[in-house]
């Protein structure tokens, strides 16, 4: 991609999409360095493919595409499923919840196996349709919607009376 036209309107993409794509993989990943390195990936790779995206989907939903296979392939070269939790890191959006509870939050997401996490994550933060989360993750609708009712049921099981330690 030389023309300078082409590196703007990847510029503009970068800057409206950086905060998502990192929010995703944060959460796949749960340590705020390594989902920064892993967000940069990222958009290396988009700028690389950025000629032949064609911009019939949003934006977004080919970007988390890319995201997600960073994040796996990340894990296949690290063999690092037993992931490292950083607890020290600050989530963008945080809401009013105690360090403890986002910890909590953050900790119970890990332990979601990583379709249900990339699911729920997309769904329930990110506000993707079930469709756009279909075309990142190549699976079917129907198991995406069991996967996010899982991981749900899951995370409430875990998280139970941890908003009433206040």
């Amino acid at each position: 991609m030389t023309d300078a036209a082409e590196v703007e309107r990847f510029r503009r993409l970068f800057e409206v999409e950086q905060g998502r794509v990192y929010r995703f993989v944060y959460a796949m990943v749960g340590a705020a360095e390594a989902a920064k390195e892993l967000t940069q990936e990222t958009f290396v790779r988009a700028f690389r493919g950025f000629g032949g995206y064609e911009g019939r989907g949003a934006a977004s939903t080919w970007l988390c595409g890319i995201a997600r296979n960073v994040v796996l392939n990340h894990f296949r070269s690290q063999r690092h499923f037993a992931r490292v939790f950083d607890v020290d890191a600050e989530p963008e959006r945080a809401g009013g919840a105690t360090p403890e509870l986002r910890a909590s939050i953050r900790a119970a997401l890990l332990r979601l196996d990583a379709d249900k996490r990339a699911a729920f994550t997309l769904k329930v933060m990110e506000g993707m349709s079930y469709e756009e989360i279909a075309a990142v993750t190549g699976a079917a609708v129907a198991k995406l919607k069991t996967d996010v009712h899982r991981a749900r049921l899951q995370l409430r099981a875990e998280l139970a009376g941890m908003g009433e330690e206040r």
